[in-house]
């Protein structure tokens, strides 16, 4: 019953931090998924 209350609090956590450590680094989501795409491809070429 407990995980109903802790899970989305910690996905909100995560989510908030991810997305304010992104901001501090100057990037956003978008950027960085793109850069992994772009990472990925090249080791895999």
């Amino acid at each position: 019953m407990l995980g109903w209350i802790l899970v989305p609090i910690i996905l909100v956590t995560c989510y908030w931090a991810v997305k304010s450590g992104l901001a501090a680094l100057g990037t956003t989501p978008t950027a960085l998924v793109q850069g992994i795409k772009a990472a990925m491809s090249g080791k895999g070429g």
